[in-house]
């Protein structure tokens, strides 16, 4: 454990120097994902089957269910750790904010290396 987040900018000197590719940017296998799902649950469509990661949403009232994570979470195709709020956005300027959509494995990953 270090003693503080690990920045963009550290994370992006693992990407550059390992090529590392995070969970959240890599493709979906159709055929390895349904090996984690109930028996017969259809496959979605492809325009949803897409990379992506959750992205935290603000209520915009009280929230009348606490359990109900859908209301402070959005699936967001093309989110990851260079584009945190989807397709378009960066971390331009952000060099020394905390790493963001990364996962246990994408972490396991970078201390390694560190």
């Amino acid at each position: 454990m270090d003693q503080t987040e690990v920045t963009n900018g550290q994370f992006k000197k693992f990407v550059e120097e390992t090529g590392y590719v995070t969970i959240a940017e890599r493709e979906i296998d159709w055929e390895e994902m349904k090996k984690q799902l109930p028996p017969g649950t259809p496959k979605p469509h492809d325009s949803i089957l897409q990379p992506g990661s959750l992205i935290f949403k603000k209520a915009k009232s009280k929230v009348p269910n606490l359990y109900d994570y859908s209301q402070w979470w959005d699936w967001k195709i093309g989110a990851n750790w260079k584009q945190p709020y989807g397709k378009g956005s960066s971390i331009e300027g952000k060099e020394n904010f905390p790493v963001v959509h990364i996962a246990l494995e994408d972490a396991l990953a970078y201390c390694q290396w560190a």
